[in-house]
């Protein structure tokens, strides 16, 4: 047991119900779990939550992940008391057409003194009600058809939404919202060390973006690096150096190389001498040109400067690669 810092003070503890079935989504469900169960480990005892897993009778579900999880009771044990977390998952279209399953879930959601979904699972909520005439979010690639089909005013780009229920966006935006519920609970202080311990990069605010800017640059600037990669290959021969690059990539020059280098693991100009070695290696092998010839296709120049790369990066001597 972690030993307590700045305790936190909490009116209650705080139960909270995650209303399983199969096929749901692993993360949806896992994610908040740890968050509320490093919150009662770090603020020390008596605990702020206790949780519980319950799928519709009782039974083990299989979540889309395969894992098999055994549930702690079934949906109709959901007290007035408890908070009630809807997880998302392919198997929230089941449940859909399920007449039975979703009169049970609305019921215990109806008994749950705080109710929050997580990622799809808001479609259950919309079904029973729960987001008319109010604010929500699900995950980035449903957000349309979910205001088409309830009378909700969906904020797409955000993480997670509160109110009256509480909705977040997908997969790991639910420990985003569990962290949000902590600090509701007790205290800013104890989500930020919960946030610290379980190793997340940043403590995001609900309205912050879904599809992040950073991601999305990072993808961004893969892609172009994966082109100059092929460019190189293609075009032995051409101006390979950094500002010649850097312009194919539509970069400066100081942000492709730290971009480049961060990506393949070699400085710009390195990659290029050992791919250009690598060319030769092939060439001296399979044809019968001069080593003038092979180095002026290779971009090398000279035979001493193809010598020279392919001893400094292959270990190598022309002499070994003729047939």
């Amino acid at each position: 047991m972690v030993a307590s810092r700045a305790r936190a003070t909490v009116r209650r503890m705080q139960r909270i119900s995650f209303l399983v079935f199969d096929d749901v989504q692993t993360l949806d469900v896992a994610g908040p779990l740890e968050v509320f169960a490093t919150a009662n480990e770090l603020d020390g005892p008596p605990a702020i939550y206790t949780t519980r897993v319950l799928s519709p009778d009782g039974a083990p579900v299989r979540t889309s992940g395969g894992v098999r999880w055994i549930a702690d009771g079934g949906w109709d044990e959901v007290e007035q008391a408890d908070t009630v977390v809807v997880p998302g998952g392919v198997g929230t279209r089941a449940l859909e057409r399920d007449a039975a399953a979703r009169a049970a879930l609305d019921a215990a959601c109806g008994r749950a003194a705080r109710v929050a979904s997580v990622c799809t699972g808001a479609f259950l909520l919309g079904e029973a009600g729960l987001l008319d005439g109010r604010r929500s979010v699900t995950h980035w690639s449903r957000a349309e058809e979910l205001a088409a089909r309830f009378a909700t005013t969906v904020e797409a780009d955000r993480l997670h939404v509160q109110d009256g229920v509480w909705t977040s966006a997908g997969v790991s935006a639910g420990m985003d919202l569990a962290l949000a519920m902590v600090e509701e609970d007790a205290s800013l202080d104890l989500a930020h060390r919960v946030a610290r311990w379980l190793v997340l990069f940043v403590r995001r605010d609900g309205c912050e973006p879904q599809l992040s800017p950073a991601l999305e640059s990072q993808a961004a600037a893969a892609r172009g690096i994966a082109r100059i990669q092929s460019y190189i290959a293609n075009h032995p021969d051409a101006d390979l150096r950094v500002p010649a690059l850097a312009k194919q990539a539509g970069m400066s020059a100081r942000n492709f190389a730290r971009s480049f280098t961060a990506e393949v693991g070699l400085p710009p100009g390195r990659y290029v001498r050992r791919a250009r070695a690598r060319l030769a290696q092939r060439l001296l092998a399979q044809t019968d040109g001069s080593l003038d010839e092979v180095a002026a296709r290779c971009g090398l120049g000279t035979r001493h400067a193809l010598a020279r790369a392919l001893r400094d990066e292959l270990g190598l001597e022309p002499r070994e690669l003729r047939r």
